[in-house]
């Protein structure tokens, strides 16, 4: 998890990553680019405001990576792809759940959205059937 923060106003972003550097390279990119997001509230903050030699970032949580960890304590073991998918999921998850919590108790003022969208949660209708028998 990192802060993205405007060294005059103090304005600042939470974002996450699995990789700071490269998620900061594609803000850079993104934000000259409109149609890759480049009119996001952040972006066009920093193009009125002095433009990125006006940003700072740093890391301020750093989770641990659940898959790599696994693969650490169990080097023999086989994952399959669901279970690759559901540790992957899991690191995800908790970063995003404590992205969501800062962004709802601190507001800050460069984030678009104050809400998290959990990319990893799948729906499908093959649910359906199963939960409609289950649920009475």
């Amino acid at each position: 998890m990192y802060i993205l923060y405007h060294i005059q106003t103090n304005y600042f972003y939470i974002g996450s990553a699995s990789s700071i550097g490269s998620r900061f390279r594609q803000h850079v990119i993104n934000s000259s680019r409109p149609y890759r997001g480049g009119n996001s509230k952040m972006y066009t903050y920093i193009k009125n405001n002095g433009g990125w030699g006006q940003m700072e970032g740093q890391p301020i949580l750093i989770t641990p990576n659940h898959l790599l960890e696994f693969l650490k304590k169990n080097p023999g073991y086989k994952l399959s792809l669901n279970d690759i998918y559901i540790l992957r999921s899991l690191t995800q998850f908790e970063i995003r759940v404590i992205e969501q919590a800062l962004i709802s108790h601190f507001s800050p003022k460069l984030n678009s959205s104050h809400s998290i969208i959990f990319s990893f949660i799948n729906w499908t209708s093959n649910y359906t059937p199963t939960l409609q028998n289950n649920v009475r």
